[in-house]
């Protein structure tokens, strides 16, 4: 669900007439690159290796690392360690202490170590590796689900399995809601609007849903990660912030990373209670999707306004387009009215969707 950190931080086209009315609208912010210098490994001391995978040791953060104490889904690691593993400054990682317990990172600091498969994280990181026998808040909770700093391993140093691969590029969809797993899929449809759900699946439920609607009916190209842990804690494991998340990191989220697209729409979960239209887009273009969605939802319901929230450059949906739109809600409008939400939004990109207002 989208939380404060993200705040912080925070075929078919147009017909000519909705385009018209867009034009207007529409800001250049510039795309944010995700680079990193090449460091020249010397050694490669400490670090044992499979063919896809590495060994890795979690310790506690050092001295100089309270920016990282704050941020659970984050770790550090020697630039050595990186490059064997092909991932960049700022690329996501699969952390592993077995096949049962294993979490996404984002790789926030390079720093040399010694030896150099040392990666350090805090102590709410180290406790998304402890989740067996932990009970989770329901989604139906309005509170940010977390692993907290209290597990039985929030003081060890072990070792782990580290890995570039994110997502599983063989499971499907069906297997990995069954089973657990995280997934992606991009259905490409040629249009200027992207649809993004980054925390679909078990992590913002109903998100991923709304995103394949809009894109279907809509004709829009759709981005769209999953992630299922048996027994709850999808968030926990599976979700990698907006701000943070890599688009190497994810294959065919990668396969459209140069694109630059008029509009982005990304569906988010939302702590409180209500519908926040949000993003980098122009107040204008978000008072059109919110006055979309008022108008697909029943009279009686919480009403979507348009927020000055998640404006950052660094949010993925700001990142791919011109004009932004964050939308987050909260599990009971996403219980009641996911598919009445997703029909608003895709019905502002094709004047041919007719919503029905439902009197209370």
């Amino acid at each position: 669900m989208t939380n404060e950190n993200d705040k912080r931080e925070t075929t078919n086209r147009f017909r000519p007439s909705r385009r018209t009315m867009l034009a207007g609208m529409l800001g250049s912010p510039a795309l944010l690159g995700v680079a990193v210098g090449s460091y020249e490994a010397a050694t490669r001391q400490g670090i044992t290796s499979s063919d896809d995978e590495l060994t890795g040791t979690v310790c506690d953060l050092d001295y100089g690392q309270g920016h990282l104490a704050d941020e659970p889904t984050a770790l550090s690691a020697d630039p050595r360690l990186l490059e064997e593993l092909g991932v960049p400054e700022g690329g996501q990682i699969r952390v592993a202490r077995d096949s049962n317990e294993y979490a996404i990172y984002t790789v926030l600091e390079a720093r040399p170590e010694a030896p150099n498969d040392i990666v350090r994280m805090g102590d709410e990181a180290r406790c998304r590796l402890d989740l067996a026998g932990q009970t989770f808040p329901g989604v139906e909770q309005d509170e940010c689900p977390g692993p907290g700093n209290d597990c039985s391993i929030v003081e060890d140093e072990f070792d782990a399995d580290l890995s570039a691969t994110v997502v599983d590029p063989e499971q499907s969809v069906e297997d990995a809601r069954e089973n657990g797993g995280f997934v992606e899929r991009l259905d490409e449809r040629g249009s200027d609007t992207l649809i993004l759900a980054p925390h679909g699946g078990g992590i913002e439920p109903k998100t991923d849903e709304q995103a394949a609607i809009a894109g279907e009916e809509a004709g829009l190209t759709t981005w769209r990660a999953m992630g299922w842990r048996v027994g709850g804690g999808s968030f926990t494991r599976y979700r990698v912030p907006s701000r943070l998340l890599d688009p190497a990191s994810f294959p065919e989220l990668a396969e459209i990373a140069d694109e630059r697209f008029e509009n982005a729409v990304s569906f988010n979960g939302l702590c409180e209670e209500g519908i926040e239209v949000g993003g980098n887009a122009s107040t204008a273009f978000k008072q059109v999707i919110a006055d979309a969605i008022n108008d697909a939802l029943p009279t009686c319901a919480v009403v979507a306004e348009p927020v000055d929230d998640f404006t950052s450059d660094d949010l993925l949906v700001n990142r791919f387009g011109d004009q932004g739109v964050f939308i987050s809600q909260s599990w009971n409008i996403r219980r009641a009215y996911a598919e009445r939400v997703a029909r608003g939004v895709a019905s502002v990109f094709d004047e041919s969707i007719h919503l029905t207002t439902q009197r209370c």
